[in-house]
């Protein structure tokens, strides 16, 4: 695919493919130890390519994909097995973006609609950003946004997803639509790409008030692999080896206590 490109056109095509009926397409299905343990859905299909993707490889080849569709039933019993099995009563959907557009918006709120326990949707808010009405599918109860912020300035934020500079409005008019509805969210960032201080430049530019959700951020850590490795340094991103993320991560805490 060329860069930069439109992530809201792409959001549309990427659905298209990963989307039937209200079905989606998964390929995996586990319990993760993320968030003190996470039952884990893993589906396909995001509408921006990051180069420090875990996930890139799949991302870029979507057209490809032949992962089987799951209607929100099959995918509510799967995650309510393992969920009882391992005493967990929390959920989400992870390895690709849940919120493409209205159908995957739907089949998301199907699931949470047919489950108890927590749901925590990770998204990049692009899309969410661009049509706040996204949110009319989701049911609040039980349900906590993570929005992962790409970047502090527009120019980075095409370096890094591969999406035209433009489109890093959407995401934070996805904070302006959650704080809109008092949805409970929190924001998540790496801080090798992100400063606390510049993305709050950012928010407060957009005229976006804030209440204690940008208090609650939660830190990424950038892993190594040899797909990403590779892309990060073809999109001239720095590749910073774990000590110099560590220190990283440090400095910057240090400097906002």
């Amino acid at each position: 695919m060329q860069l930069p490109f439109n992530p809201i056109h792409r959001a549309h095509e990427v659905e298209a493919l990963v989307m039937q009926g209200e079905a989606r397409r998964y390929y995996r299905f586990r319990q993760a130890p993320f968030y003190g343990g996470i039952i884990t859905a893993d589906a396909s299909g995001c509408n921006i390519l990051c180069g420090y993707c875990w996930n890139i490889e799949k991302n870029s080849s979507i057209e490809k994909c032949t992962d089987r569709f799951y209607a929100p039933a099959q995918v509510a019993t799967k995650l309510r097995a393992l969920m009882a099995k391992h005493g967990v009563r929390q959920y989400r959907i992870s390895g690709c973006e849940p919120l493409l557009g209205e159908a995957s918006a739907k089949h998301l709120g199907a699931i949470v609609s047919a489950l108890k326990g927590r749901c925590i949707i990770e998204t990049n808010g692009i899309a969410l950003g661009h049509d706040p009405t996204l949110l009319a599918h989701i049911p609040k109860k039980d349900v906590h946004f993570r929005i992962t912020i790409k970047a502090d300035s527009a120019k980075q934020f095409e370096r890094i997803t591969g999406a035209k500079a433009s489109a890093y409005k959407f995401q934070l008019e996805a904070i302006r639509a959650l704080e809109g509805q008092k949805r409970p969210y929190i924001l998540a960032l790496m801080h090798q790409f992100v400063s606390m201080e510049a993305l709050g430049d950012r928010i407060d530019e957009a005229g976006i008030e804030i209440s204690d959700c940008l208090l609650a951020t939660d830190v990424e850590g950038l892993q190594y692999y040899p797909q990403n490795t590779k892309s990060m340094r073809a999109r001239g991103l720095a590749v910073l080896y774990e000590k110099k993320a560590r220190d990283a991560i440090l400095a910057e805490a240090k400097k906002n206590k």
